[in-house]
């Protein structure tokens, strides 16, 4: 099961002219992730009044605005460039008076708890008594936030399991910075529920693995096994997996004469480009070229 959450919030968005949606629809169709839109800002001065629906995190991706905003009846003058975050609650009745606007474009992030409560999170996972901000930097957050819409913007090559956890690290670290009581988790997995990982990351390749069917087998929640995981390991379920793979693909092509697309079915890769693109970054040179280096057989 992944995140397809209901689009209410987004949709409510999307009707107000200053949130012109820059991403087709088949893009996000594929993001099996937290529902996000990524939109442009009409330049030069307008007005706008709304409440949000749910919870509602925005990141100005680039560009730069200047706005008089009214929340809860306070003024706020913004000068909000690149970087820039903004948190509200459900029910934040907000005017934005935009002043000007310079090639600005957002990324507009409603978390309905409805909807998250039935996607394998606890309770104590949620999004509840966050502390809002008008404005406010946190460049671990934005980092997660542009990884998204990068994947996006590819097509989603990385699969439901890497868009599930960008999703959850969005929320951990929500609760964790901006929560009211910090997320304190004990212990580190079991060595039956490494045994039961690891028959699963053997039985399917990572395209097919989601991160609700890796946190069922070893009795957690989503964000809970993310946190608890990256306790044991260091890294996410996602980074930790394609790891293993690279290393399996690696293997085949030092020691066989599989072709680069058997090997790249037998490590359980979406695509021959995604995984050159994977092991060029981690090992610093294309496959073929490590074929050629090592002295095996065929590269096609």
């Amino acid at each position: 099961m992944v995140f397809k959450l209901g689009r209410t919030a987004l949709d409510e968005a999307a009707r107000n002219r200053e949130n012109a949606s820059l991403l087709a629809p088949s893009l996000t169709a594929a993001w099996n992730g937290l529902p996000f839109a990524w939109v442009g800002t009409p330049e030069g001065p307008w007005t706008s009044s709304f409440t949000t629906l749910a919870p509602t995190l925005s990141l100005i991706e680039s560009g730069a605005v200047t706005s008089r905003m009214t929340v809860g009846g306070r003024g706020y003058d913004l000068n909000a460039s690149a970087g820039s975050l903004t948190l509200f609650n459900a029910e934040t009745r907000v005017r934005v008076s935009q002043v000007d606007c310079r090639d600005a474009r957002r990324l507009l992030l409603p978390l309905d708890l409805t909807a998250l409560e039935h996607q394998g999170l606890e309770r104590e996972d949620l999004l509840v008594n966050l502390r809002q901000a008008v404005e406010f930097y946190d460049p671990a957050l934005t980092a997660v936030l542009r990884a998204m819409l990068r994947e996006v913007k590819r097509g989603c090559p990385n699969g439901s399991l890497y868009a599930e956890s960008l999703s959850c690290g969005v929320l951990a670290h929500l609760i964790r910075s901006r929560g009211q009581a910090p997320v304190r988790e004990r212990g580190k997995l079991t060595e039956w529920q490494w045994s039961r990982l690891n028959e699963l990351i053997a039985e399917k390749p990572m395209s097919e693995l989601t991160l609700m069917e890796l946190s069922t087998s070893v009795g957690m929640s989503k964000s809970q096994f993310v946190r608890i995981f990256r306790k044991s390991t260091g890294t996410s379920p996602h980074q930790f997996i394609v790891h293993k793979q690279l290393e399996v693909a690696r293997g085949l092509i030092r020691s066989s004469n599989s072709t680069l697309v058997d090997v790249v079915a037998k490590a359980g890769f979406s695509s021959q480009s995604h995984f050159t693109r994977l092991f060029r970054d981690t090992y610093g040179i294309t496959p073929g070229k490590f074929r050629r280096r090592a002295g095996s057989a065929p590269s096609r």
